[in-house]
């Protein structure tokens, strides 16, 4: 088996990858020292998320109704700014 993708071990980490691919990962992960370790430093990673507190749902809201609200920053392509000062350079 090849090393398995990020998403297949978090997969595996959670539960939702089902057996059928869940076993093979396994048996790589014994044998495949760099994907052992991979796999350590997800599961670390992932612990912390899982473990950590949600926010108060009021919160939740309040931030979603202010963000909804503002308007979207506009952005300046600076492909279009090169483009315009070098069609002005050769005039």
């Amino acid at each position: 088996m090849k090393c398995p993708s990020t998403e297949e071990m978090a997969a595996l980490y959670d539960g939702t990858l089902p057996k059928k691919f869940a076993d093979p990962v396994r048996s790589h992960l014994a044998g495949c020292s760099r994907c052992a370790q991979e796999f350590k430093v997800l599961h670390h990673s992932l612990e912390g998320v899982h473990g950590a507190p949600l926010p108060p749902a009021r919160l939740i809201n309040l931030i979603r109704e202010s963000t909804v609200s503002l308007p979207r920053p506009k952005v300046k392509s600076k492909r279009l700014t090169s483009t315009k000062k070098a069609r002005n350079a050769h005039k």
